[in-house]
């Protein structure tokens, strides 16, 4: 459903599943507890734009694992230093009266970011969805 999404844009050009652990693969850190994590993100999606290529990372998640608030600071922290990919979400399928949906949030917009910064459970992270979708 995710890759559906973006095949649909006109600026879709191809993507690539971002293997965990592999040599290439891109890893972003995040904290878990005391321990730092590599958090794969799912999918790089390639877009031309103006004449160039913008890359999108897209990580479709279940809300529920414990790690779905870390790695989502992460991905915040990383799009702070890596202010070139302009989109960087964590993505969700909410179930409607009308069909499956695609949610997300994007931690490389400062608004979301600095909202992820303050998240501290699992019902900030549910309302953070649905002030941004």
């Amino acid at each position: 459903k995710v890759l559906d999404e973006e095949r649909r844009r006109k600026s879709f050009v191809c993507w690539v599943r971002n293997i965990p652990n592999k040599e290439g693969s891109l890893c972003i850190q995040y904290q878990l507890g005391m321990e730092q994590k590599p958090h794969f993100p799912d999918f790089i999606v390639v877009h031309r734009t103006k004449g160039h290529f913008e890359f999108v990372l897209l990580e479709p998640h279940n809300l529920s694992f414990t790690d779905s608030i870390p790695k989502l600071k992460g991905m915040a922290m990383y799009s702070e230093r890596c202010t070139t990919v302009k989109r960087n979400e964590m993505m969700r399928i909410k179930e409607t009266a009308t069909g499956d949906k695609v949610e997300s949030l994007n931690a490389a917009s400062s608004s979301v970011r600095n909202a992820i910064k303050h998240l501290l459970s699992q019902e900030d992270l549910e309302n953070l969805f649905e002030k941004y979708n």
